[in-house]
């Protein structure tokens, strides 16, 4: 196995130097990618995703540190804070899962700084699959409170799912369990203000059986590529598919994505920063495994060509990778360098460079009829150096903004109106202290705005409070205002970036349909 440096800020992976920033040269000298603070323990199967101002570790199994390289299943939890430049401190335990859950890499996910892990299996072969989900959210020293179990979702339980969440929603996306093996089932649970889950409810289903796919939210529609239609691994799917997501959060209709992946994958771990798609470590038709890293860009036109890399990071089956959105970096870790091979301790973590978010911005405000005057939606750090701590997203989810103006609700009660009223919703993504959002704000505290409030039920969003929320929406400046029909489908022509007047406003939704 290829040797590394001592742990510290490195360059371990000079071909991935770079790959966010569609591989011109001057951005490859800017993006790297650094190792940071190992596991205690060798871990495989599990999920990765950060909460607040810690990186946390769930599940799957560890080594038992005997010469013959056996695992164990596990229910630890393990959370290591994320420094200002990054980098993480030391490890340590914090509150364990009710049960052990392997192949949780893509069913880990945060929504609002509350962590969901959907199905699993109880051992990493042949073992009960699980059919309900579990979550909890940390305190503001990381600690995790107690878990909860949601309702089930099915009666047999899925795992190699992906998991993905939307705005007030998590949706599960496929999977194999039972007889009947891979399925294109699709779940879908409310989520609430405080994190808690309601009951689950079908979904546009797949147009294909799928199980080890990858999936991702970005720009405003949920992505699923890969991945495997039956059981064998000499048959594996290149098709994308995507869905948009309606004004409620959930899912619309599926539809086939004309740029396949030149080359169908499996087994990939997968994570989303700003409006990049990204699998990492993929194994191939036969079982062929690798640390490729593919990816691609989301943008209005469409999805861009898939572009891969290859690396040398050892981790590559059994890994977890999550995205910290605050601060734009993505942690990744654990797993094995090949099937039976010794569980891993090593931790990685990149940036999504500054211009791959300026490629980002740019592939977007193109598209938009205004967008001038505007700044950063937030701060698009290169490399960590200089990031504030976080806050907890979940604490402040009932709470509308002290600078929102009469008339706007907090985006998941504009949303619930909406539903319930029939109005069309509009979304408006403002920074309290951007000088454009400024001017916004005074032209909207204006009589005449208040003369078109009964006309659409009104949403105000502080991007550097809900920054996943802006993500999934493909929003990168502020302000931006984004329109739904009666029926929950965005108006595309209708999004704007910049400062929009009250006469334009009206325009726009007595346009709406």
């Amino acid at each position: 196995m290829k040797r590394y440096p001592p742990p510290g800020v490195c360059r371990v992976l000079l071909l991935l130097a770079g790959f966010l920033a569609l591989a011109t040269a001057t951005e490859a000298q800017n993006q790297f990618v650094y190792r940071t603070t190992n596991l205690p323990i060798g871990r495989a199967f599990g999920g990765a995703a950060v909460l607040g101002d810690h990186v946390y570790y769930f599940g799957g199994s560890h080594a038992t540190g005997g010469p013959d390289g056996k695992q164990s299943v596990t229910p630890s939890v393990v959370k290591a804070r994320v420094m200002p430049n990054g980098r993480l401190g030391r490890w340590e335990e914090t509150t364990p899962l009710p049960q052990p859950r392997h192949y949780i890499e893509n069913a880990t996910l945060v929504l609002n700084d509350v962590v969901y892990i959907v199905g699993g299996s109880s051992l990493p072969a042949n073992g009960r699959r699980f059919n309900t989900a579990l979550f909890s959210r940390p305190l503001p020293n990381g600690t995790l409170l107690p878990w909860t179990e949601s309702q089930p979702f099915d009666e047999v339980g899925l795992s190699t799912i992906t998991a993905v969440s939307t705005p007030g929603h998590i949706h599960i996306i496929g999977g194999i369990g039972g007889r009947s093996g891979a399925t294109n089932k699709v779940y879908t649970n409310t989520i609430y203000a405080d994190g808690s889950m309601g009951s689950w409810e079908p979904g546009p289903e797949l147009p294909m059986n799928l199980w080890y796919h990858s999936a991702g939210v970005a720009g405003g529609r949920v992505y699923v590529w890969g991945g495997l239609p039956t059981a064998s691994n000499d048959a594996v799917s290149p098709l994308m598919f995507s869905a948009p997501i309606l004004g409620s959060g959930n899912l619309g209709g599926w539809r086939r994505e004309p740029r396949a992946l030149p080359t169908g994958f499996y087994g990939a771990s997968t994570a989303v920063a700003g409006n990049y798609l990204m699998s990492f470590s993929p194994r191939y038709a036969g079982g062929t495994k690798t640390n490729d890293v593919w990816y691609a860009a989301v943008t209005p036109q469409g999805v861009s060509n898939w572009v891969r890399r290859s690396g040398g990071v050892p981790n590559r089956t059994y890994h977890a990778a999550g995205t910290d959105y605050r601060r734009g970096l993505i942690y990744f870790g654990g797993g094995r360098s090949g099937v039976g091979s010794p569980m891993l301790t090593d931790f990685f973590f990149f940036a999504l460079g500054s211009g791959a978010r300026q490629q980002a911005e740019q592939a977007w405000l193109a598209a938009q009829r205004a967008h001038q005057n505007t700044v950063a939606a937030f701060p698009a750090p290169t490399s960590g150096q200089g990031q504030t701590p976080s806050t907890l997203t979940y604490t402040q989810a009932s709470t509308l903004s002290s600078s929102a103006v009469a008339g706007f609700k907090t985006y998941a009660d504009a949303r619930t109106a909406a539903e319930s009223q029939g109005p069309p919703l509009v979304v408006y993504f403002t920074l309290e202290t951007a000088q454009p959002c400024i001017e916004q704000r005074q032209m909207l505290a204006a009589p005449e705005f208040q003369q078109i409030l009964p006309k659409a039920s009104w949403a105000w969003v502080e991007t550097k409070d809900y920054p996943q929320l802006a993500q999934q929406l493909g929003v990168y400046r502020v302000p931006t205002w984004v329109f739904y029909d009666r029926a929950g489908n965005e108006i595309q022509a209708a999004r704007t970036v910049g400062v929009k007047s009250v006469t334009d406003l009206a325009k726009t939704i007595l346009s709406l349909p």
